[in-house]
């Protein structure tokens, strides 16, 4: 978050927005290379939106935005998460049961928490150094890349080991060999499949399916936080769908409902769905399950599935774009799909890199990772006008050039 008192990255007052771009006030237009905050992959959508309107509408109609999911049932609360489990269930997975949830963050907490449930004895909790899972004290504690900035919220809870990443064999040979010499003391392995806070780090699916299969052989949970690279955002619709191996849990928000309300689920499999039993789990917040956020994320995943094919095809185009552009003037950066990210040589010049571009009309975002690297992050929205992406890459390549003239 930062400081209280600091100004806001852009300084743009908005007015509205439409498909990828957003109006500021005063008419002027920017191109909205972020996605929102990475949360509105399908663009400011008109048909998306009418539809969410209309039964917005119905709801209001009926004088139920909220209700009690612990006191009540409700037919949305059935209708979402049978269609969700259909639309996330693959040939390498069994997942069978949704909780809802109001965020990212707010998912990994419950994520930590059931994870603790089953895992009886075994306390400890993994994840990568470079990794980003929330700013609740679960979400901050399994955070390796905040570990420092949040030191001033010690002592943090339970006991969390930070591993390096594995962008290659050694990183790799390093968590093979911690699973395997202190598996009776880890309950969970916290993994983003694709890295973004930290950059965009890519780690190759085979050294994916390695890590998950050592963890089924070691009794270790493995918790896929897909908040960031889930619906489309790396190619397929999760990530975990290009694997060989499903991971236990998978932590969704964001693109869920497009950003359109706070919203996210906790998906769990069988197995843990069977560990779980009737224990009780301490976890409940007023808003889980509001109904215009169940609704909202229902309409938005009826777009997703009637979309599915140009989405798919979308992003193939947005990456080769990109690694087409960037290989012709070899300038480095790591992507995968709709997410990218390209290293600039430290923070000033990086800040002052977007400015520029949000002065030409090009929103981009930033990285900054523990190890001191930083850099532009692109996360288009899915659907982009390949035109429009192709003369934003032409401009963000030549002001990276003009940068280090």
């Amino acid at each position: 978050m930062g400081p209280i008192h600091q100004s806001t990255l852009y300084d743009i007052e908005v007015g509205r927005a439409e498909d990828s771009y957003i109006f500021g006030v005063n008419g002027k237009r920017y191109l909205d290379l972020r996605s929102g905050l990475w949360n509105v992959s399908l663009g400011y959508k008109k048909e998306l939106y009418e539809n969410i309107c209309t039964s917005f509408s119905e709801i209001l109609k009926d004088g139920i935005p909220f209700i009690d999911i612990h006191s009540y049932r409700h037919k949305s609360y059935d209708d979402f998460s049978k269609m969700l489990l259909d639309f996330i269930n693959h040939k390498n997975s069994n997942f069978k049961r949704v909780f809802y949830t109001n965020s990212g963050s707010e998912g990994t907490e419950l994520a930590i928490k059931i994870s603790r449930q089953i895992s009886k004895e075994k306390k400890t909790i993994i994840s990568f150094k470079d990794g980003y899972h929330g700013t609740f004290f679960g979400g901050m504690a399994v955070s390796g890349i905040d570990e420092h900035i949040t030191d001033v919220y010690a002592p943090k809870p339970l006991d969390f080991k930070f591993l390096k990443t594995p962008t290659n064999i050694d990183s790799l040979n390093l968590i093979v060999d911690f699973l395997e010499n202190n598996s009776e003391k880890i309950a969970a392995f916290f993994i983003e499949p694709i890295v973004g806070s930290g950059g965009t780090l890519i780690i190759k699916n085979d050294y994916l399916d390695t890590i998950i299969r050592i963890c089924r052989e070691k009794d270790i949970l493995v918790v896929f936080d897909e908040v960031a690279t889930g619906f489309y955002r790396t190619g397929t619709k999760f990530k975990f769908h290009a694997l060989r191996y499903a991971p236990d849990m998978i932590i969704l928000s964001k693109s869920i409902n497009n950003g359109i309300l706070p919203f996210g689920t906790v998906i769990v499999n069988e197995k843990i769905e069977n560990m779980l039993g009737f224990s009780h789990i301490e976890h409940f917040s007023t808003q889980n399950g509001n109904v215009l956020g169940v609704v909202s994320a229902y309409k938005t995943l009826e777009y997703y599935k009637k979309h599915n094919d140009c989405i798919l095809n979308s992003v193939k185009e947005i990456e080769t774009i990109y690694q087409n552009a960037l290989n012709l003037e070899n300038i480095f950066f790591r992507g995968q799909g709709g997410m990218l990210s390209i290293p600039i040589t430290n923070k000033s010049t990086m800040f002052s890199l977007i400015n520029r571009l949000k002065n030409f009309g090009i929103l981009t975002y930033y990285y900054i990772s523990p190890d001191g690297e930083c850099g532009l992050t692109i996360f288009p929205s899915l659907l982009i006008e390949k035109n429009k992406f192709q003369k934003a890459m032409k401009v963000i390549i030549k002001m990276i050039k003009e940068t280090y003239s």
